[in-house]
Order: C-alpha cells, then structure tokens, then sequence
C-alpha cells in the first residue's frame, strides 16, 4: 500500500486532495491506495492518517535502538509468525 498519491515522495494535503477529487472512480488509479479498485473514505482516511506526519519518506535505520528490548523483539516475532 502507498498513501503517496502525487508520486512526490511525501505524504500531504495535495495528496489528500487528489483523492478527495477521485472519489467513487473504479479500477486502477493511484488515488485507491488500499488496492481495492475503488477510490472510497477507506483511502481518504489511510491518507489522511499519514499526511503531516513526516516532511519526507521514512528513514530505512532505526534511529532508537535504545528503546528496544529483547522482549519487544521477541514480540514481534511470535506476532509474525
């Protein structure tokens, strides 16, 4: 799933507009960014969660490997599996 719309790498209001301008369309389209072929609220909401919440795309480090714990790790795995 991608919540970046306008393909600029961010997630913003210009993003939450294209869908907003898109809504009911079918088939494929960048503005369905849950993959369900129906631009509808589901992909507006999924946008609008993320939009504002960082000023580019997320870093591929961790930056606070001094949070985690061996329990969190462990967590997480059962949880994958």
């Amino acid at each position: 799933m991608s919540t970046v719309v306008n393909g600029d790498g961010i997630v913003n209001i210009q993003d939450l507009v294209l869908v907003a301008g898109k809504l009911g369309q079918t088939g494929t389209n960048s503005a369905d960014v849950n993959g369900d072929d129906v631009v509808n609220i589901a992909d507006l909401v999924l946008v609008a969660g993320v939009s504002g919440n960082s000023a580019a795309a997320p870093s591929l480090h961790f930056q606070s490997f001094d949070m985690l714990t061996t329990a969190d790790v462990k967590m997480w795995l059962s949880i994958a599996s």
